[in-house]
């Protein structure tokens, strides 16, 4: 993520709702990708979850909507007099936030909730399950996506559980913000399904989508994957299917991107100019991720970044890379 500045030129953060130094009000603007004060310029008013859920995003002055281009996506909230959810929902929207934010710097369309243009919407369900709150209508809820819309077990938004979890399915990574990538993959690989071109360089790479779903993860969950998986896939759960192969290596290409900005930002990666070239930027990225690893091991932690880049992998990479460059993806 690039660095952001207030008026007074101190250095702002993406979640700052004001200025830490001289006290300014802070709205960001997403189509822009930059923070005014929004009770000082005009033109943008405050989100309807500002007061509620510190949301910093502003909306359009002709925007009939009460809430940003990111809160109104949420269809379904969990029981805020239960537990910690409002906790977990606050998490839930500051990290789908973030993970806007990258689409945004990509050029990628959001869809709006009320356009009557898109016909593939885009919505999230934050729910709960029994495990957590028996007092929940459903007994199990799982993280996925189904025809647009994005489920999330909110418990995820708990560090505990998300830990324990991954324990359980000997996941090497888990984190919140790559549960949104990943699921926001399989919507954006919806968008790229529908032209017929795009679909079969696709096939060609990552394998036949039509393969039963079903089928094939309960093949991956009773057998695991195969032993040399790091040859094709960026991880074992990629291996499953073609589609999570792509939702995995969509997620990556966020991660990759965005920490990479990061990097640039604070000009701790020379030559920045040619990270458009993808071949420089994986190159960077290889480069960097050595460093970010031995700067977790010198505190003591386990590697940001524990994945083996395969040529195969760089492949498909670059084939999501060449795709989001070539279009903007927006409803003409």
């Amino acid at each position: 993520m690039k660095r952001f500045y207030c008026a007074c030129g101190n250095e702002i953060f993406f979640t700052n709702c004001f200025c830490n130094a001289c006290g300014d009000s802070q709205g960001f603007i997403p189509e822009q990708l930059l923070f005014i004060n929004p009770f000082v310029q005009e033109g943008y008013r405050l989100c309807g979850n500002y007061e509620l859920l510190q949301c910093n995003w502003l909306i359009h002055e002709s925007d009939s909507n009460s809430q940003c281009c990111a809160c109104r996506l949420t269809r379904t909230i969990p029981d805020l007099g239960v537990n910690n959810n409002f906790q977990r929902w606050k998490k839930l929207e500051d990290t789908k936030r973030r993970a806007f934010y990258m689409l945004l710097r990509l050029g990628l369309m959001i869809p709006d909730r009320l356009s009557e243009r898109d016909d593939l919407p885009l919505l999230f369900d934050f729910l709960e399950d029994k495990r957590t709150n028996p007092a929940a209508v459903f007994d199990f809820i799982s993280t996925g996506h189904a025809n647009g819309i994005i489920t999330l077990n909110a418990a995820e938004a708990d560090d505990s559980y998300r830990s324990a979890t991954q324990e359980i399915m000997n996941e090497a990574y888990r984190t919140l913000l790559g549960h949104f990538r990943h699921e926001l993959g399989h919507y954006y690989w919806m968008r790229l399904a529908k032209n017929l071109a795009e679909l079969t360089a696709f096939r060609d790479l990552f394998g036949d989508d039509r393969q039963d779903y079903n089928a094939t993860m309960e093949a991956f969950y009773s057998n695991g994957a195969a032993n040399n998986w790091q040859e094709n896939y960026i991880s074992a759960y990629a291996s499953s299917h073609p589609l999570e192969d792509w939702a995995e290596t969509w997620a990556h290409y966020l991660h990759i991107s965005e920490t990479l900005e990061t990097a640039c930002s604070y000009q701790l990666i020379a030559n920045v100019e040619k990270l458009d070239d993808f071949h420089h930027w994986l190159s960077a990225w290889m480069e960097f991720s050595v460093v970010l690893n031995a700067l977790n091991r010198s505190m003591g932690t386990s590697d940001p970044y524990p994945f083996v880049i395969s040529a195969t992998v760089k492949k498909k990479l670059q084939f999501i890379d060449g795709w989001v460059k070539a279009k903007n993806l927006s409803i003409i």
